[in-house]
């Protein structure tokens, strides 16, 4: 809030005839802490800005430096932020939309993103997910969703115990070691 409220202090004392929404929409764009925003002009002589925060969804370090993932696309330096967050590291060098799509097939799917203590990514397009169990799901770069249907279904008949390795990236196979990697 003391961040966004000092980059907007431009607009004090500025006449509102010569305010432009685009200079506003500029700053709160580049914040990389909001998600969503909406600015009215309310005459004759203030600037409304309501925002809506983004919601935290992983951990990761790039170039030494670590960051939030931004529910909004976007990465957040954790020194910035005051609060500490229990959220699941992200490893590899990933597009934070891929991410993000990741989350929404596994939310679609019945997984409890809670449940995730790791995410690996891996240059072939491909992930693996660690639950808190310590449970490895090795995910196929293409057909995730059906691959976890699949696994799902397996869940649902008692044919997995929860010590293994589950390997999904094979087509129409699933492979259960009881080794960790």
């Amino acid at each position: 809030k003391n961040r966004l409220e000092n980059n907007l202090k431009i607009f004090l004392n500025k006449n509102i005839f010569f305010i432009r929404k685009e200079e506003a929409k500029k700053i709160l764009e580049n914040n990389s802490f909001i998600d969503s925003y909406n600015i009215v002009k309310v005459f004759p002589s203030k600037l409304l800005v309501n925002v809506k925060k983004t919601e935290f969804v992983g951990k990761t370090i790039l170039n030494g430096k670590k960051f939030y993932i931004g529910k909004n696309g976007k990465l957040t330096e954790i020194s910035l932020v005051k609060k500490e967050y229990n959220l699941p590291l992200v490893f590899g060098n990933f597009k934070v939309q891929e991410f993000l799509k990741l989350q929404e097939i596994l939310n679609r799917n019945g997984f409890n993103l809670d449940e995730i203590k790791k995410y690996y990514y891996y240059k072939i397009n491909r992930w693996d997910i660690e639950n808190n169990d310590e449970v490895i799901l090795k995910l196929p770069s293409k057909n995730i969703e059906k691959s976890l249907k699949d696994y799902r279904y397996l869940l649902t008949t008692n044919k997995i115990i929860q010590s293994y390795s589950i390997d999904l990236r094979m087509k129409n196979k699933i492979i259960i070691n009881d080794g960790k990697r």
